[in-house]
Formats: C-alpha cells, sequence, structure tokens
C-alpha cells in the first residue's frame, strides 16, 4: 500500500503550514497518495504541498460531512461520509503510514485509532498540539503494540517514511481476527 495520511490541527499555524506542504511533497516525492481528512488547516496545506510536485499519485479528502463542496481544493478524490468524526478511522485505516502535524483532540483521537489499526504512526514535531507533546513514550499504551516514530526534521521524517513504507512489519492492538498480519 503506497498511501500515506496527514493528520493535524483543522486550524494550523505558520509553522504547521509550512511543515504540512513540506510532509504533503515529501509524500508525493516518495510516490505515495496523500490521504486525509480533506478539510482545511494541516490537511489542505498537505495536499497543496503535494500537488507542488509533479506526482502520479493523488490525494483523497474523506469528509465529515455528506457536501462535497467542502473539501479543500487541492483534493482528487472526495469521499463525503456523513460520519463526523468517526470518519477518524477511515482516515488512518486508509494508510500504511500516519504522519500527524500538530493536532487536538481530532488528532489525539486519530494517533489513538492508528496505535489500535496496527498503523505505523510519525510525529513531526515543531507545530505545537499533540506531535509536540507525546516526547516521552514510544506507544500509547502498555500494550505496546504500535511504536510511534518522532520526526524533528523533514529530512528526518522522510528517512523514517521510508523505512517504515519499506517494512513489511505490521502492527496492532485489536487482535479480532479481521487484522492482516
Amino acid at each position: 500500500m503506497k498511501q500515506v495520511a496527514v493528520i493535524g490541527s483543522a486550524g494550523s499555524n505558520n509553522q504547521q503550514r509550512k511543515l504540512a506542504e513540506s510532509v504533503g511533497a515529501l509524500i508525493a516525492q516518495e510516490g505515495s497518495s496523500l490521504i486525509c481528512g480533506g478539510l482545511q488547516g494541516v490537511m489542505e496545506d498537505a495536499c497543496r504541498g503535494f500537488k507542488s510536485v509533479a506526482s502520479s499519485g493523488v490525494t483523497v479528502g474523506i469528509l465529515p460531512g455528506q457536501d462535497p463542496a467542502t473539501a479543500n481544493d487541492w483534493v482528487d478524490i472526495v469521499i463525503p461520509t456523513g460520519l463526523d468524526v468517526s470518519r477518524n478511522g477511515l482516515v488512518v485505516a486508509s494508510a500504511k503510514v500516519v504522519i500527524a502535524i500538530g493536532g487536538g483532540a481530532g488528532t489525539l483521537s486519530e494517533l489513538a485509532l492508528a496505535s489500535q489499526l496496527g498503523r505505523a504512526t510519525i510525529l513531526l514535531h515543531g507545530g505545537g498540539g499533540w506531535t509536540d507533546r507525546l516526547e516521552a513514550d514510544d506507544y500509547l499504551d502498555d500494550r505496546a503494540s504500535t511504536p510511534i516514530r518522532h520526526a524533528y526534521s523533514i529530512d528526518e521524517c522522510r528517512q523514517i517514511l521510508r523505512e517504515l513504507m519499506e517494512s513489511d512489519k505490521t502492527y496492532g492492538a485489536i487482535n479480532s481476527g479481521h487484522l492482516q498480519r
């Protein structure tokens, strides 16, 4: 699967915008498609950065509402769900790797879902929010099932992303029998 999810603040600050645009470009340069929540903030900035690079990949926005017109202008494939915040699980489940920038409660829920669904996660530090608060632990809980990787620069994020995309290793805390191992 060559799909990377970008999650983070719906209202981004200047530092988050820069990081998100760089991450979007990085994902395109690495030959992956970009999955996100399709709205504004980090999602829009990442899609804009992705589109700044000639790429065969696409941007996919999994919207919380039913109106496709709410997607940002850089989303190629719009998926209106009407699921509100429940769509967060679809965003992270659609990717092999999740990259977080900044973020509030919605991002925290996506990080928890990514951990439970076995999606490797990179926290790109420097934009505030949950990505800068979760420095001490490499896992979200005592099960230590899905590691969280920390990147402090775009170059470090690229290196970790390459490693995770090339890895056949799978993670996951939920053992319902539905997870492919």
